[in-house]
């Protein structure tokens, strides 16, 4: 293991050592200075020192987001982008208020009256319940998705150890349009991790709210559509570990299994597609993922990518489609704000599901986004979890609602909780731990471990 982990150790450094400054002139016009590709010769070396894990690294694309002004620049853009796809002048603060205020009061009312609306709703718009071959990966891969938010590098060591895993890289340079992320992989098992963090940083908001679309594989390619700011941190994960991934892991019959919550989920999702499109098999299993991949890329991850939604939670309702499905609907239900409760509840449903089945053709698909893969929706009915599985069509995540918990239910803890629920259900109601390593967080070092501390780089 101490060999292993040292080949894979110099591989990772060899991958990410800085080179050559890139001096293109992008779009903004200043110089990018994004690394070149390692060139020949130096690929011939990494080859011969590293057993062949290294070959010539895909060059990075020329993001030029790396001042200020570039940024403010970016996020202009995009927001410009946002409001010519929602094309009507767009509705005052005075407007909005009064009608999200009565909505916000008046949903959890429709829900205490009537505990089954929300099954029945998925029900019947095609959702079925899980199994247990979906709920246990779940439940146990959530854990890499938290604990990658853990940026001390000692800490992700013991932690992945406590369950028979090792680290063999981390990286937690951030900003704008880059993600934190680490490799592990357990010998026995025979499984390797690539696991990306979510939103911890105000370079990470900037990623996020980078909303608008381009192609997935970058500008002027063809190809699906993606959320900009994921897609652009996606295919830098890539450039950075592709190469290690297919020497080290999969060539040597290892199981790739991808992972993130939030930001980290809806990159996760675009690496899989990616690394996909390249021939690598994969499971991706994403927490909390937004809308990040047009209609067609969406349905397609289907068979290796699983998003989990958890109950109210906004994240995965963020895109511009529903924006502007709920801004249209409240334009038409504005003049009904002095009706009874009853015929304001049912004139938001009625106009809701007009707006729903509308917005698809009044949206370029490039710009239409939606949740990847298969989706596992879990909600609270009668104080306990139930789940259905459909995809990113699914109603309830063509709208925003703002509930009380639409924040809360974003935490990471939120879908760790409701994955072990449903998942130790499936298997008999056995409390089971599916993150062996939790308590390790609590635990100082053992000796072994700060005995070889002293002495492995990552």
């Amino acid at each position: 293991a101490a060999s292993t982990r040292a080949v894979l150790a110099g591989a990772w450094d060899r991958a990410s050592a800085p080179r050559p400054a890139c001096l293109k002139r992008c779009s903004m016009g200043s110089a990018c200075g994004t690394p070149l590709p390692l060139q020949e010769s130096e690929a011939a070396t990494a080859s011969s020192d590293q057993g062949a894990l290294l070959s010539v690294a895909s060059a990075a694309n020329c993001d030029s987001l790396t001042t200020p002004a570039a940024v403010s620049q970016r996020l202009r853009t995009a927001f410009n982008s946002a409001f010519h796809i929602l094309g009507e002048q767009p509705l005052t603060f005075q407007q909005v208020m009064p009608f999200a205020m009565r909505a916000k009061n008046l949903i959890p009312e429709m829900r205490k009256q009537r505990p089954t609306a929300l099954s029945e709703e998925v029900a019947k718009d095609g959702g079925v319940a899980p199994s247990a071959e979906i709920m246990v990966p779940l439940a146990t891969y959530v854990h890499h998705a938290e604990l990658v938010y853990e940026g001390d590098p000692d800490v992700l060591r013991r932690c992945l150890r406590q369950c028979g895993m090792e680290l063999a890289g981390h990286s937690g340079a951030v900003g704008p349009g880059r993600v934190a992320h680490y490799i592990a992989f357990n010998p026995s098992e025979k499984v390797a991790v690539l696991a990306l963090k979510g939103t911890s940083s105000m370079d990470d908001v900037v990623t996020d709210m980078v909303a608008d679309t381009e192609p997935l594989k970058g500008p002027g390619s063809k190809g699906p559509f993606a959320h900009s700011g994921f897609a652009s941190a996606a295919r830098r994960v890539v450039d950075e570990t592709f190469v290690l991934l297919q020497h080290a892991f999969v060539s040597q019959g290892y199981r790739l299994v991808v992972t993130g919550h939030s930001l980290g989920a809806g990159t996760a999702c675009c690496v899989a597609r990616l690394l996909h499109d390249k021939g690598v098999p994969l499971q991706c299993f994403a927490y909390a993922t937004p809308p990040c991949l047009d209609r067609e890329a969406a349905l397609q991850a289907q068979p290796y990518v699983t998003s989990v939604v958890h109950h109210d939670d906004i994240v995965p309702r963020a895109s511009i489609a529903n924006l502007k499905i709920m801004g249209d609907m409240v334009r038409d239900v504005i003049q009904t704000e002095q009706q009874s409760d009853e015929e304001f509840g049912a004139a938001i449903r009625e106009v809701l599901v007009k707006k729903q089945d509308h917005v698809a053709g009044e949206m370029s698909s490039e710009h239409d986004m939606y949740v990847a893969g298969r989706v596992v929706f879990a909600f609270l009915h009668a104080g306990r979890y139930e789940a259905a599985v459909k995809d990113g069509t699914l109603r309830n995540l063509r709208r925003i609602e703002f509930m009380p918990t639409c924040i809360s239910d974003h935490m990471c803890s939120g879908y760790s909780e409701c994955t072990s629920q449903l998942a130790n259900r499936l298997l008999g109601g056995e409390a089971r731990d599916f993150a062996p390593w939790k308590q390790s967080l609590l635990c100082p070092a053992a000796p072994e471990d700060e005995a070889e501390t002293e002495t492995e780089s990552d």
